[in-house]
């Protein structure tokens, strides 16, 4: 029985978000730990067993019965990637696979954090899936293909929502500046310089990311003129930090100006953004020197910082005197990837 063991990392949005879905870019780091998936190929077996211990799921699926509708969470998420696959890379899969799924502590599966759990865990499945289609190796070479997969699954499961972002930094790494209105390379990788940390801490409460999307898509229809001015506000910040990261200076300064376009236009916008534990987050990055922001759509999850060295651990400090939860979080420069055994 081969074995395949497969990791990818999760994400933190760091500029962009909700105007990333409208074709906006944004910039995405790949963090660590993020999701591991020991995946077997099975000869003899039939369907598609999917377990994940820490949830107590232990499931056989025949693949006629991957639809990605059933409310199945996990399992609902290792359908859709055998569905997006291509007729004739299902004729390619074995006659039985089995997945075993660990997330990490920040990942889930039962405290979410805005770390892209659901993101990597497709990105690792699909990898897993194109190894098998098309020989050793292939979800390295194959990589825009492995995002395109992913993607796709990741879609069906939640009803066509979401930029794609979150699949391009699991499955590509590093930071990247992602460009969704560029069909043929959307991804393009940036530089993180020496010296500068990007550190997190979880507000203690998770974000309802469906209700705030739905916010925002009433204040698109209700509030043109502020939205359209929020699109170009935002797509001028990323354009600074990219460029900024490209030349490695000038990054912390970019950073605290574009850390400000989401927060500022979430208000006029009438979205519930910020909640009162995020804002005594900022606050204590401020009492630091250090601009914060919250990550990905706001309204819970986590508080990110981008700032030197020095001032790393006095940040961390703080907001761990104040109640809060700093997480330990590594860049992962290298995306998904597939190891024999």
């Amino acid at each position: 029985m081969e074995t395949l063991q497969v990791r990818a990392p999760g994400k933190l949005f760091l500029l962009g978000e909700y105007a990333v879905p409208d074709g906006c870019p944004a910039i995405i780091a790949a963090v660590e730990p993020g999701v591991r998936v020991r995946a077997k190929r099975n000869p003899f077996g039939q369907g598609i067993d999917v377990k994940a211990p820490q949830l107590g799921i232990c499931v056989r699926l025949g693949y006629s019965e991957c639809t990605p509708d059933q409310n199945r969470g996990v399992v609902d998420f290792v359908a859709a990637c055998i569905s997006a696959l291509s007729s004739e890379e299902r004729l390619r899969l074995p006659p039985g696979v089995e997945f075993e799924i660990r997330f990490s502590q920040f990942l889930g599966p039962t405290q979410k954090l805005g770390l892209g759990g659901s993101a990597a865990l497709v990105s690792a499945i699909v990898a897993a899936l194109i190894e098998w289609c098309y020989g050793p190796g292939a979800a390295e070479e194959l990589r825009e293909l492995v995002y395109q997969r992913a993607r796709a699954a990741h879609r069906l499961v939640q009803k066509g929502m979401g930029s794609g972002g979150d699949i391009a930094a699991s499955v590509f790494g590093g930071v990247i500046l992602f460009e969704p209105a560029t069909s043929e390379q959307p991804v393009t990788p940036l530089e993180w310089p020496q010296g500068m940390c990007l550190l997190a801490c979880y507000s203690g409460h998770a974000a309802s990311t469906t209700a705030l999307i739905e916010a925002y898509e009433r204040a698109k229809r209700t509030k043109p003129a502020i939205h359209a001015r929020f699109l170009q506000c935002s797509t001028q910040a990323v354009a600074a930090l990219a460029s900024a990261l490209q030349a490695s200076r000038e990054v912390e300064g970019r950073w605290s100006q574009g850390a400000q376009v989401l927060p500022t236009f979430a208000e006029k916008l009438g979205l519930p953004y910020l909640t009162p534990n995020l804002k005594t987050l900022l606050a204590v990055a401020h009492g630091q020197g250090v601009t914060a922001k919250p990550s990905g759509a706001g309204g819970g999850d986590c508080a990110i910082a981008v700032c030197s060295e020095t001032k790393k651990q006095q940040l961390l400090r703080a907001w761990d005197a104040s109640g809060f939860l700093p997480l330990d979080l590594k860049p992962e420069t290298q995306g998904v990837r597939c190891e024999q055994g």
